[in-house]
């Protein structure tokens, strides 16, 4: 079917000319030109001037000749361009087209890079010149035989052969690109990763590498699937080696090192799913060594979960693995299996509400405690705001908790075994009143802020093993909490009023500013809380926090805890970041005083710089660092970074160095490149460590 402003046919020869905004359609294919001309006898369409060639698969092909049967499945082109789905370009001599689906471009060039806007004739950042281009529309496939690589101009690699996906498919099997990394203990390595895909639901990677040291081969994989209700994926990996000295295995003796990794989750209904964590190592050392991760602990996780309306649960199965030096494997618990569920009633008519929460745990280790826990907390929420804007809540809770305990010991009282439990009732009641005022462009906001919360005294049991609440850190963020303890097995009891005031100044241009300062009183001595805590007097520590945020380009938080009486810093943690996208810098202080931590480290002072910057259009470059202030004082990593990206090509650079000693890992400097060609994959490497 075909439209034409002038239409002529020579009925004696059977033939028929169209010139003047040529239309040609077959299926969801079309053909436009200034002129054209089809033969009935030989079925075939000869279109002339600004020929265009729009294809199913969202291709263009122009040309200003094209020659071509009425089903558009065989024909030929002279000097044709093909603008692809991904705006890539392809350029030739001359094309063919057979079946319907295979393209053949002679003497052709490819590139997904555009031409310099200032000087179209400078060559491209890369291309590919090939005697012979092959398109295959069916496989999704650009095959090239006798090709070159160019860069600027400059031919830098030969092949007999290469082949990548169009751009309409996103996955093909074939080999990815390889990597090239060296240091001081592994030597230079290769890794050539193979892709395998299976079927649309599921692929498999596989990715041997090779050592010109000693080392023996690792071998790495990854298999990936979806399901009609969830997705799964399982990696491993491993490899043989004699580790020497200080390492994970012993000097002169092949062992076995490697790790596994899994992860899926999967809906039963539509309210429960299910999923999983899998990761072990057969050694604490090994995926850090082989790049593989730098986690301190490797957690394995099963659990279910549901959601129903205003009602969720959760069960979960945790087993640990700790990489840490010198830890004592058998007090790392075994199996930890926790259950919870929680409900949120519907608001009364006034506003009142129902909280229920539930939870079980259960820890058992090889050398140790072991300790069963049954939680159940019921309460009461009545939040009102009064005609003058003042916010307040009252509330009202119970919680029981009971444990059955085996092998706990405390050092000064003494060994138990059996049942312990607590009830701890709770009242409470808080008020805000938030008041704001406007002048110019800037609203400034001012909201002072109580608590009032009472509950039995009670004392924490030492007969009740502490697992949840061993990590406390009093800050501005649960100054308010009803219990400040991270977990359930401590409790906060007692009588206590907190107190505290924020200002804020917010602008109409988007900046801003705020303040906030908070403390609690005990009204009796005792405390729940140990030395250094921050709340073991009366008087806790002042907390507080502040951020400045004029502009967009500069954001400054701040958090400290400060003294009750001296007003001097325990603790405070800074965060700047300053500066456009094309230039900004980051700054991270962490500062913490022996006198405001439970645990024996002294003072602890660190320090965490970073630049980014964009040089040029294309061009940027990072510095980045951290540094321990506190003794003993030294850097704990430091590195550079420069990246090229337009549109056709990515090239990083990155020099890095870290200090640190653990076992068979010792201070590395490592250099690394990557290039990456866009549709041709990516080269990385090498990497030199010292």
């Amino acid at each position: 079917m075909f439209s034409a402003d002038q239409l002529t046919y020579h009925q004696d020869i059977g033939v028929i000319v169209a010139s003047g905004n040529v239309e040609v359609t077959h299926g969801d294919e079309l053909l436009v030109a200034d002129s054209l001309s089809y033969d009935e006898k030989r079925d075939t369409i000869t279109a002339q001037g600004n020929v265009r060639y729009l294809q199913s698969s969202g291709n263009v092909l122009f040309s200003e000749f094209f020659e071509l049967t009425s089903d558009f499945k065989t024909g030929t082109a002279k000097n044709i361009m093909l603008l692809m789905t991904d705006d890539s370009r392809a350029a030739a001599h001359s094309a063919t087209r057979e079946a319907g689906s295979f393209t053949t471009f002679h003497k052709a060039v490819y590139s997904p890079c555009r031409a310099c806007e200032e000087s179209p004739g400078r060559p491209l950042v890369w291309q590919v010149k090939a005697e012979e281009v092959r398109h295959d529309e069916k496989r999704q496939i650009v095959e090239y035989k006798d090709a070159f690589l160019e860069f600027f101009g400059v031919p830098v690699l030969y092949t007999p052969y290469l082949a990548h996906p169009d751009p309409n498919k996103k996955r093909e099997s074939g080999f990815l690109a390889p990597s090239f990394t060296s240091n001081s203990d592994l030597g230079f390595r290769l890794r050539t990763p193979y892709y395998f895909n299976i079927a649309p639901d599921r692929d498999l990677t596989v990715a041997p590498q090779f050592f010109l040291t000693e080392q023996q081969l690792l071998l790495e994989g990854e298999y990936r699937q979806r399901t009609t209700r969830g997705e799964y994926s399982l990696a491993a990996s491993g490899t043989y080696v004699d580790s020497g000295s200080k390492g994970a295995t012993s000097a002169g003796k092949q062992q076995f090192r490697g790790h596994i990794e899994g992860k899926g989750e999967f809906d039963i209904d539509d309210t429960w799913r299910w999923g999983f964590d899998a990761a072990r190592a057969t050694d604490d050392t090994y995926m850090r060594r082989y790049d593989f991760g730098d986690e301190q602990t490797l957690t394995s996780n099963v659990y279910a979960e549901g959601f129903r309306g205003r009602n969720y649960a959760s069960a979960n199965i945790y087993s640990f693995q700790n990489l840490r030096y010198n830890r004592n494997e058998d007090e790392v618990p075994d199996i930890t299996a926790l259950a919870n569920f929680s409900h949120t009633g519907e608001p009364s008519r006034h506003g009142a509400f129902w909280k229920l929460d539930a939870s079980t745990l259960l820890l058992s280790r090889k050398k140790g405690t072991d300790s069963y826990r049954g939680d159940i907390k019921a309460g009461w929420h009545l939040p009102y705001t009064s005609p003058a804007g003042e916010v307040y809540e009252l509330f009202a809770t119970i919680e029981g908790t009971g444990y059955i305990v085996g092998d706990h010991s405390n050092p000064n009282l003494g060994d138990y075994d059996g049942a312990a439990g607590r009830v701890l009732p709770q009242i409470g009641l808080s008020w805000r009143y938030p008041l704001a005022r406007t002048h110019g462009s800037t609203t400034e906001v001012f909201e002072p802020m109580a608590a009032v919360i009472a509950a039995p005294t009670i004392t924490n049991s030492w007969k009740i093993p502490n697992e949840d609440s061993i990590d406390f850190d009093f800050n501005d963020a649960i100054l308010f909490e009803p219990n400040r303890h991270s977990g359930i097995d401590r409790i906060e009891g007692g009588q206590r009023v907190v107190y505290g005031a924020t200002w804020g100044a917010y602008g109409s241009r988007g900046g801003s500013s705020h303040l906030f300062l908070g403390q609690s009183y005990n009204l009796k001595d005792d405390s729940t809380f140990g030395e250094k805590s921050g709340l073991e007097d009366k008087f806790s520590d002042i907390v507080g926090r502040a951020q400045i945020a004029p502009s967009g380009f500069m954001n400054l938080e701040y958090r400290f805890r400060a003294d009750r009486n001296s007003l001097q810093i325990r603790k405070s943690e800074a965060n700047l970041s300053v500066g456009p996208t094309a230039l900004k810098l980051g700054l991270n202080y962490t500062f913490i005083d022996a006198d405001a931590d439970t645990g024996d480290y002294g003072d602890r002072e660190e320090i965490s710089t970073s630049l980014n910057t964009r040089l040029t259009r294309y061009w940027s470059a990072s510095a980045f660092g951290s540094r321990r202030l506190s003794d003993p004082g030294g850097m704990l990593s430091s590195g550079l970074g420069l990246r090229y990206l337009d549109e056709c090509l990515e090239f990083r650079m990155r020099l890095d160095r870290t200090y640190y000693n653990d076992r068979d890992l010792r201070p590395n400097d490592t250099i690394s490149f990557q290039f990456v060609l866009r549709n041709l994959g990516e080269f990385t490497g090498p990497s030199v460590s010292n």
